[in-house]
């Protein structure tokens, strides 16, 4: 959140991007980071269980922004990300005053497309939200990826996708293994 944010001195998409323009943001900040989730859980209703207990946050704490990186593998000298970007800047980039800029950019990538690119489900899933891409990819290379900064204003959201995620936790933890308690914390 904004204020655990302050007290560190940044979020952590802003090591990096250079993104000013999240300062002036009126209203509650939430910054999703990195999740690992186990390969035996990564079915549907393991992400659903994930996105559930993130609705059920943002609705109790009354985010108005939700703000993360999304990754796409970069092994390849960045075409894949360079193909997604194509399609991206199209349809899903934000306003120019909500821009940020890549402190590691990814070089061009001059070549072809690749044919039939996959878009990283964490990508997907803030799109069908309403998020944006908040400019051009920063790589990296710690973790072999260029990552995206997607912000997600809730005035904008997807109120049809968003409900999908609300009550469903029931349904997801069903389909898991039942655990024995679930929880998420700031």
């Amino acid at each position: 959140r904004k204020e655990a944010a302050q007290t560190i001195g940044r979020f952590y998409s802003e090591s990096e991007f250079s993104a000013g323009f999240i300062s002036g943001l009126n209203g509650e900040v939430v910054e999703l980071g990195r999740t690992c989730v186990h390969i035996d859980f990564r079915s549907g209703g393991g992400i659903m269980l994930l996105w559930s207990g993130i609705a059920q946050l943002m609705k109790r704490w009354d985010i108005d922004y939700l703000l993360g990186c999304a990754s796409v593998p970069c092994r390849d000298d960045g075409q894949l990300v360079q193909t997604l970007m194509n399609g991206l800047r199209a349809k899903h980039m934000s306003p120019q005053s909500l821009r940020a800029k890549p402190r590691v950019p990814v070089n061009p990538w001059s070549g072809s497309e690749v044919d039939g690119a996959i878009m990283p489900p964490l990508l997907k899933a803030y799109l069908r939200l309403g998020a944006w891409v908040c400019g051009e990819p920063s790589l990296d290379e710690e973790f072999g990826v260029a990552d995206l900064m997607v912000l997600l204003d809730m005035r904008e959201l997807n109120h049809r996708y968003f409900k999908h995620f609300l009550g469903r936790e029931s349904k997801a933890a069903d389909q898991v293994g039942k655990p024995q308690e679930v929880a998420i914390t700031a």
